[in-house]
């Protein structure tokens, strides 16, 4: 089985026999361990491998130990730290037999761990987790890659379920969903489950684990609404991009995204158009933003290409319909109008724009 331990002092059971589960009970579940004798002994066993994974949370060192119930029964634990950012225990494959030379029979699945920084909208990998979807090269490029980089690569079948949750800064939030994977070998089916945790100065930490499940589970279909936007990229001649409105970051392309263009976050943090362009976008997001139109058009963007100059669009919008007070996305069009040659004015180490919120 894989338990996830992305949030502080819970434990639950994301995948048994290669089968998904819904973050189900750690406790309930060992008493389907055979011959472990029933409820007391499973309950014991539990509390036994709760304080190991505590103990795992900080070293991260693997574990392999018999433990003798009181039914004198031994049982034989052993634990795989899934890690990830920072040296962060994201999930642990466990595998519980009873007798101390009972021994699994094939290997765990394929499982990482990410994390999603909620202020810089970025994805952090570890070089493993990297290495897991063909691109080692994300792991050492120095940043995290922006939300549409991710999702390109990992799709899932409520895309807006699953942004609309990890947009928001608080803890104690999670989301379940199955997802498929796209890497150089080919697409296969996973489970995508994130969790937020309360950091040192108050802010939401959101982890993640991702773990394989095509040994038993065919890749998931799309949710209507996220298949009408992706019937936009056979139907529009223009680029369409959803965007978070909040921190003007792009989250998902609808259609295929205008070429070449160096987006904030990508290389480094210089807001992607140009400067004498940056307020007038803002003015107008922030009308949006404040509630007091649904939609906006802005002119002759120029937007920041890679090697150098910049490319002209126009661009118009509109906010996405959202229940309570979830975060402000709209869908934004880019009609590409021109180029431009002139130099650019922003030094790399800028930061941009700090956004509406």
């Amino acid at each position: 089985m894989l338990v996830e331990t992305l949030q502080t002092n819970r434990l639950t059971v994301i995948e048994k026999d290669r089968k998904p589960s819904g973050r189900t009970s750690f406790a309930g579940i060992l008493r389907e361990v055979k011959d472990i004798g029933g409820n007391r002994p499973s309950k014991q066993a539990a509390a036994w491998i709760d304080d190991r994974i505590t103990e795992m949370r900080q070293d991260l060192v693997p574990l392999d130990k018999p433990v003798t119930l009181d039914n004198g029964r031994v049982v034989r634990v052993i634990g795989r730290p899934v890690v990830g950012p920072g040296d962060a225990l994201h999930a642990v494959h466990l595998w519980v037999g009873v007798g101390a030379d009972t021994a699994p029979t094939d290997k765990p699945s394929a499982a990482i761990g990410f994390t999603w920084n909620s202020d810089r909208r970025l994805v952090d990998l570890t070089e493993t987790a990297a290495g897991a979807f063909g691109r080692p090269e994300w792991a050492t490029a120095g940043r995290g890659l922006t939300a549409p980089e991710a999702l390109r690569f990992v799709r899932v079948s409520d895309g807006l379920s699953l942004i609309r949750t990890i947009l928001t800064r608080e803890p104690g939030k999670s989301w379940v969903g199955l997802a498929t994977v796209f890497t150089p070998l080919g697409q296969s089916a996973a489970q995508l489950v994130v969790g937020s945790d309360e950091s040192p100065d108050g802010r939401a930490v959101w982890r993640g684990v991702l773990h394989d499940v095509s040994a038993t589970t065919t890749p998931p279909a799309q949710s209507l609404e996220s298949s009408a936007l992706a019937a936009l990229r056979h139907v529009s001649q223009s680029h369409i991009v959803l965007l978070d409105i909040g921190k003007m970051r792009l989250i998902d392309w609808i259609t295929d995204p205008i070429p070449q263009i160096q987006w904030k976050g990508m290389v480094d943090n210089r807001d992607t158009p140009h400067p004498d362009d940056v307020q007038r976008i803002f003015d107008t997001a922030g009308q949006v933003f404040g509630g007091h139109t649904p939609r906006g058009e802005v002119k002759g963007i120029r937007l920041r290409r890679f090697g150098g100059g910049w490319t002209v669009v126009d661009a118009s919008g509109g906010v996405l319909p959202t229940a309570g007070e979830g975060p402000l996305l709209a869908l934004v069009q880019f009609d590409v109008t021109g180029t431009s040659n002139e130099p650019d004015p922003v030094p790399p180490t800028d930061n941009g724009h700090p956004g509406l919120e």
